[in-house]
């Protein structure tokens, strides 16, 4: 039985569609050589994040947050979304349904540019 990475590319050791790390260490490692901006999820399971403020809504990574803004902190994730910028050397941690929303922000954003 060979063991599993630390760092996984998408659809490779039980990766889905998006790279996965098992920690910041690994995170670092696995995108050295990249320059383009990713998403990688690191898994709750590895306790990795615990205590780790989301940099969206700033509720714990590891705990139940809300949906939307105002709602009671309900909703857990398997995983946490980092948005890595390796040319800058920027990694944002979010919870899913935040890290959409700074998605959508970002496209109203260029949408009131006029470059959308």
């Amino acid at each position: 039985m060979t063991t599993r990475p630390s760092f996984r590319k998408p659809w490779q050791h039980g990766a889905k569609a998006y790279h996965e790390a098992d920690s910041l260490e690994a995170l670092a490692k696995g995108v050295r050589r990249k320059r383009n901006p990713l998403t990688v999820l690191i898994p709750h399971a590895t306790h990795a994040l615990d205590g780790t403020p989301c940099a969206a809504c700033g509720l714990d990574l590891a705990g139940p947050y809300a949906v939307n803004p105002g709602d009671e902190p309900t909703t857990t994730d398997r995983h946490c979304y980092a948005d890595v910028d390796p040319k800058r050397g920027t990694v944002a941690l979010r919870h899913y349904y935040c890290a959409w929303g700074h998605t959508m922000n970002q496209v109203l954003k260029l949408r009131d540019l006029g470059v959308a």
